[in-house]
């Protein structure tokens, strides 16, 4: 009675739509990651602009750094000479007035000089001057005798002598002495310059290894300091890490089972050991880098592209490349794959036990370091082959750190030692050299400079006369009075005037400097000396940074000087950085664009100078592609649900009244036809949505409702999104996805249906909502009453009691069915008034054999032929054909 609903037919036709709205939404995907790919362009192009400008800036204040230190310094000159004009005038000032002072103190001396001679001071004078000589022989004296007391005591077995006798033996003593040391003199020298060049040497061994040590338990590596200098150099100048620029050496180790021959492959590898690898990508840079500056060392590099491929190499079990291990490379899996190319290729050598097995091998290597290479052997012994403080390969370092600590032990060692010796032959050196200075100081001597007892009593002498004549002349001593304080006071007067003319003169001197200082500072600026505002204010800022008095002093002001040009260089590396790093980004971004869109960027190339060409491009994108695709897609969504997803989700709504509108007819044909003695059947509809049903109408609800403006893009993809996840399990071949499609599609799983047995009058006299309480003939019987009428319903016309058209033709009819069931259905047809044909065993033609007139007997052969028989039921051949065949 219900055919297939056209709900399947939409949601095949919504399939199909779906590519459609598939594809526009494709192009809005497409727009948006062409848009995502480059927006970060306009921050790198904003990022390389002002590195670019911080570049040219701090370039040109570089450049300024120089004639503007000059400027400052030329300032300070002008200033200092004003203040030393200044001084100099004061100065001079204040020589006058000191030689005016001096005048007044010789004319108040001579005064004084003159009232003292005439009072018998003149005896006096003559009497101190006796005494002061004496007292500066006995000065001698002692002095002398100091000295040679201190000489002696590097002598052994001399004292000080008290006599003329023991100085004389003395200095006889002594002279031999000095020949002995001087004889002796050569060697002792030699071995204080032996000791000496053996503390140099050990302290520059010293200071290398603890550098190297340093260096190592930084980083574990065993490439030499010098060289990861470098490395860090260029790494730093392209904004990469140091991990970036490997050396050979260390992605390389010494399988730890083959320890014994690790000295020979240390051999074997030799300097590519200390070869750097390069990125392909980062190889242009490090060339710029290393060529433009100065490395105080031979380096060799390699540029390692993205691709290596490793030969396939058969490596015999001896063969020095299974010796080594290639350390993972994470960041850059291609170095392993090059190391690994390397070994294969330049470095498969049989390790051999004995110099005899050289011989059967084109390259080969001895434990003990001897090389084969064709018909060459090498053997290179300037170095022990097992020092580890010379070993480069390997992924740590902790070996190379413990032979280079214990030579530093032995170093310091000998250090100690020969600070030691060099103690010792300078405490002989100095010996000697007192020995000969006394020897010659004592050769010309005399007794009387070493006398201390004749020259005190010289000076007792002298004394004894002083105070004798004071005794004489009662106004000696004030007349003395009076000259002493007049001669200091000329004294103080002439050391004023002293000290006055001094300082002019060095004030004369400063000042004349200055102009000669000033006068070089004027003729090093070149023409006008002008900045513009922002450099001028700029440098003035970089120079306060200092936080050095630069505007006091010439020298604090060049000191201020270099500070701000490291400040600057360290600014330019840093742009430098920065602008390596954002042209880097720029040609990823660039690269990425062009493999991914490379039609739209046929025309562009890559690099700093292309960025408007993909910036033009993402412009485009915003203001015309996108939107473009997006309203497109908006309008094929809006066509898309108000077309399909609306016609489907309201054909599933309306399905219900449409079955209950076509049971109408339903039951004015069981109307016709009593079900029983006196009662008919009528067949009410009930809705019965499955859950998934409900949950499919509701997503089609929310597809379809809202708005679809173009400001609710959002919405719209969210929408996109559901409507994409149903779709794709409508079109699914999966078997839970076509039970769900089924569960979904087919209405008529969406109502169940109600047999009422009602009287003429419309009563009710029983309800089936099933089969359940029904017996197996009630059950079949049921069911061929319905549908009986649903045949007649659909051959009948309206009102018609019997079918316009009333063949009804059953194959295998009742073959499984008792001969009850096959009379009622049988009755059943008839009371509809259907023209029944059956196909079915013979078995059955005595059941049916009152209601059917004739019948066709289809016999076949053993030979798969068969022949037809057209038979009536009057005729007696028939009865016997029933009979044969039971």
């Amino acid at each position: 009675m219900l055919e297939e609903p056209r709900t399947f037919e939409l949601a095949e036709a919504a399939i199909e739509q779906f590519t459609s709205l598939s594809h526009a939404y494709a192009g809005v995907v497409d727009q948006r990651r062409q848009k995502d790919t480059l927006e970060p362009l306009e921050n790198w192009k904003r990022a390389l602009t002002t590195a670019n400008k911080q570049l040219d800036t701090h370039k040109r204040l570089d450049k300024l750094l120089d004639p503007f230190t000059r400027h400052l310094e030329l300032g300070i000159a002008e200033a200092q000479l004003e203040r030393l004009i200044q001084h100099a005038y004061q100065l001079e000032t204040e020589r006058i007035e000191r030689k005016a002072e001096l005048d007044r103190a010789i004319v108040e001396r001579q005064r004084a000089q003159a009232l003292y001679d005439k009072n018998n001071g003149l005896a006096l004078s003559q009497a101190e001057n006796d005494a002061l000589t004496a007292q500066m022989k006995l000065d001698d004296v002692e002095r002398n005798q100091r000295q040679l007391e201190n000489d002696l005591s590097v002598v052994p077995d001399v004292s000080l002598p008290t006599t003329r006798n023991e100085f004389e033996a003395m200095r006889k003593h002594i002279a031999s002495i000095a020949e002995k040391a001087r004889e002796d003199f050569d060697s002792i020298a030699q071995a204080d310059t032996n000791a000496a060049s053996d503390i140099v040497k050990a302290k520059e061994q010293i200071e290398s290894i603890e550098r190297e040590l340093q260096h190592l338990r930084r980083k574990p590596t065993n490439i030499p300091a010098e060289y990861h200098r470098v490395r860090q150099q260029i790494a730093r100048s392209m904004g990469i890490n140091d991990a970036d620029l490997p050396f050979f050496g260390e992605l390389l180790d010494v399988a730890p089972s083959e320890s014994e021959w690790h000295g020979a492959l240390e051999r074997l590898i030799g300097r590519q050991s200390l070869v750097m690898l390069v990125p392909e990508n980062a190889i242009r840079a490090a060339r710029t880098w290393i060529n433009n500056n100065h490395l105080g060392l031979r380096l060799e590099f390699e540029s390692i592209p993205a691709q290596i491929e490793v030969p396939v190499v058969s490596l015999s079990p001896r063969s020095s490349a299974r010796k080594l291990v290639v350390a993972d490379a994470t960041a850059h899996p291609e170095f392993a794959q090059w190391v690994n190319r390397q070994l294969r290729r330049q470095f498969n050598y049989e390790c051999v036990d004995t110099p005899d097995e050289m011989a059967h091998h084109q390259y080969s290597l001895t434990r003990e370091g001897l090389i084969k290479r064709g018909n060459r052997h090498v053997k290179d012994d300037k170095r022990h082959l097992n020092d580890k403080s010379r070993w480069l390969l390997g992924t740590t370092n902790d070996a190379k750190i413990a032979t280079l600590s214990d030579q530093l032990h032995d170093l310091q060692e000998a250090e100690i030692a020969a600070a030691k010796q060099k103690a010792t032959t300078q405490r002989l050196i100095q010996q000697v050299a007192v020995i000969a200075r006394l020897s010659a100081s004592l050769e010309g001597a005399v007794w009387e400079s070493y006398d201390r007892i004749t020259a005190t009593d010289d000076l007792a002498r002298a004394n004894k006369q002083i105070d004798l004549l004071k005794k004489r002349s009662s106004k000696l001593a004030e007349t003395r009075c009076l000259l002493e304080h007049a001669t200091t006071q000329e004294q103080e007067g002439r050391r004023s005037l002293a000290e006055t003319e001094s300082a002019l003169a060095n004030a004369i001197r400063e000042r004349e400097n200055c102009k000669h200082n000033k006068q070089v500072i004027q003729e090093g600026l070149s023409g006008s000396c002008t900045f513009e505002e922002a450099d001028r204010l700029g440098l003035e800022r970089l120079f306060s940074d200092t936080g050095l008095a630069y505007l006091d002093d010439a020298a604090i002001l060049w000191k201020a000087s270099s500070a701000v040009k490291s400040t600057l260089a360290g600014s330019c590396s840093k742009a430098q950085a920065d602008k390596y790093q954002a042209l880097k980004e720029i040609e990823s971004i660039q690269t990425e664009f062009k493999r991914s869109w490379p039609s739209q960027s046929a025309d562009l190339g890559l690099g700093g100078g292309e960025i408007d060409g993909y910036l033009d491009i993402l412009h485009r994108i915003k203001a015309i592609g996108l939107p473009d695709y997006e309203n497109k897609f908006l309008e094929v969504l809006t066509d898309f649900s108000r077309d399909r997803i609306t016609a489907l989700s309201s054909a599933i709504r309306n399905a219900f009244a449409d079955i209950r509108e076509k049971l109408n007819p339903v039951n004015k044909s069981l109307s016709l036809s009593e079900y029983a003695p006196g009662i008919y059947l009528n067949i009410i509809v009930q809705k019965s949505l499955p859950n998934q049903a409900k949950d499919f109408l509701a997503d089609l609800r929310n597809i379809v409702e809202g708005s679809w403006d173009a400001e609710d893009i959002t919405a719209a993809e969210e929408k996109y999104t559901a409507l994409e996840s149903l779709i794709g399990r409508l079109s699914s071949s999966e078997y839970a996805d076509r039970t769900w499609r089924t569960q979904c599609l087919d209405t008529r799983l969406h109502v169940t249906f109600i047999a009422q047995e009602i009287t003429p009058e419309g009563n009710v006299r029983n309800v089936h909502a099933n089969d359940a309480g029904l017996s197996g003939g009630e059950k079949q019987k049921l069911v061929i009453f319905c549908l009986a009428a649903a045949l007649r319903y659909q051959l009948a016309l309206e009102e018609s009691a019997t079918p316009s058209y009333g063949t009804v033709v059953l194959d295998e009819a009742f073959d499984k069915a008792d001969p009850y069931f096959a009379k009622m259905a049988m009755g059943i047809f008839e009371t509809f008034g259907f023209h029944m044909v059956l196909a079915t065993p013979v078995k059955l033609l005595k059941t049916l054999e009152n209601y059917v007139g004739s019948f066709v007997y289809v016999n076949k052969n053993e030979d798969s032929r068969s022949n037809i028989s057209v038979l009536a039921f009057e005729d007696d051949s028939v009865k016997e054909a029933i009979d044969a065949e039971r």
